[in-house]
């Protein structure tokens, strides 16, 4: 089947930078050429939400709660955000200090890989503080 990704405010093709399948089965897309997140219902292949960045997002990961992160490297940041419906709820953004491409949580802390510093991996908390780093 065809999954719809654009959005109404959409200003180019959609460009998948990442996805991941959400505990309601459903699909969380970042959209790196439209700075945004989406929704998409993959039985009927439509979009159900999404929610403008501020930047150009690169990696998603889930986290526990019903809640997501996406990175946003070129802004430093990590934006976290509740998807326990179908709509994209803000809580908050961590400032990281380098450019965040790749994302993971385990054991209620972020490994996040930079682009720069190149090839730096850190361990933080939700807070953002480093908690280990390797270069």
């Amino acid at each position: 089947m065809d999954v719809d990704f654009k959005a109404p405010s959409d200003t180019s093709a959609c460009f998948v930078a990442d996805m991941v399948v959400l505990p309601s089965s459903n699909l969380l897309v970042a959209d790196l050429k439209n700075n945004s997140v989406k929704v998409v219902d993959v039985h009927t292949g439509h979009l159900l939400s999404y929610a403008q960045l501020p930047g150009v997002p690169r990696s998603l990961c889930l986290l526990p709660d019903d809640r997501a992160v996406v990175s946003l490297p070129f802004m430093r940041k990590i934006c976290i955000f509740d998807v326990s419906t179908d709509h994209i709820n803000f809580l908050n953004n961590v400032d990281v200090e380098g450019q965040c491409y790749g994302l993971a949580y385990v054991n209620d802390t972020f490994v996040v890989g930079f682009m720069a510093p190149q090839g730096a991996v850190a361990s933080t908390n939700i807070e953002g503080n480093v908690l280990k780093s390797v270069s």
